[in-house]
C-alpha cells in the first residue's frame, strides 16, 4: 500500500511568513528587558551568540527536513535516530509545548493590554484578575477558532499579521532611536557585564 502524500496547500511565501511570525512573538520586548537586566551593556553580545546558535540549529533542521519530508517530522526524526521510546517521549514533550503556547501568548497580550485597559492583571502578584481571566478565555477561544480554519485561510491571515509584526518592532526601533537616543542608557543597567552575564542572558 502506498504511503499517503501530504497536501501542499502552503506556498513558499506562506511558509516563510509562518516561520517569521513564529519567531516574532511576545518575547521581543520581554527578552530585551531581561537581557538588559542580566547582562547590562554586554547584552548586545548575548544577541549575537544567541543568533549564531539559532542559525546553526536552523541549518540542522533544514537538512533534516529535506531528508525526511514527512508530517510530524520532529517526532519522526527522533524516532528514526534514537528509537521508539525517545520518539514517544519527544512527541509528548512537543504536545505539551504546543498546548501551552497559546495560553502563554494570551497572557503576554493581556500583560501588554493591561497598560491601556487596567484591571486585567493584578499589579501586586502579576496574575490575571477575574476580568482578566474572562478576557483570556475569550481571546483563547478566538485563537482556537482561527486554528480550526483551513490551512490556506490561516496562512493568508498570518501573512497579513506578519507584515504588522515586522512593522511594529521596526517602527518602534526607528522612533526610539530618532526621538530619544541616549547612549548613556547603556551604562545605567550594569547587570553582570561579563561572560557569565552574556551566557545567562542567552
Amino acid at each position: 500500500m502506498s504511503e499517503p502524500r501530504l497536501h501542499k496547500d502552503a506556498g513558499p511565501i506562506g511558509l516563510l511568513f509562518s516561520s517569521i511570525s513564529a519567531m516574532i512573538g511576545s518575547g521581543w520586548l520581554f527578552a530585551s528587558l531581561h537581557v538588559a537586566k542580566t547582562a547590562g551593556p554586554s547584552g548586545m553580545w548575548a544577541w549575537v551568540v544567541g543568533g549564531v546558535a539559532v542559525l546553526l540549529l536552523a541549518l540542522v533542521f533544514s537538512e533534516l527536513a529535506t531528508m525526511m519530508p514527512k508530517s510530524g517530522a520532529l517526532v519522526y526524526i527522533s524516532h528514526v535516530s534514537h528509537g521508539v521510546m525517545v520518539g514517544r517521549v519527544w512527541s509528548w514533550l512537543l504536545f505539551f509545548a504546543y498546548v501551552s503556547l497559546a495560553p502563554v501568548e494570551v497572557e503576554a497580550v493581556l500583560t501588554y493590554a493591561n497598560n491601556y485597559l487596567p484591571g486585567l492583571v493584578d499589579p501586586h502578584n502579576g496574575v490575571l484578575t477575574s476580568m482578566g481571566f474572562i478576557v483570556a478565555l475569550i481571546v483563547l477561544a478566538a485563537i482556537v477558532l482561527l486554528n480550526m480554519l483551513a490551512i490556506r485561510w490561516v496562512l493568508f491571515m498570518n501573512s497579513a499579521a506578519t507584515w504588522w509584526k515586522i512593522a511594529i518592532p521596526a517602527l518602534t526601533i526607528a522612533i526610539l532611536i530618532s526621538y530619544s537616543y541616549h547612549p548613556g542608557n547603556m551604562a545605567i543597567t550594569t547587570g553582570d557585564g561579563g561572560v557569565t552575564g552574556i551566557f545567562s542572558a542567552v
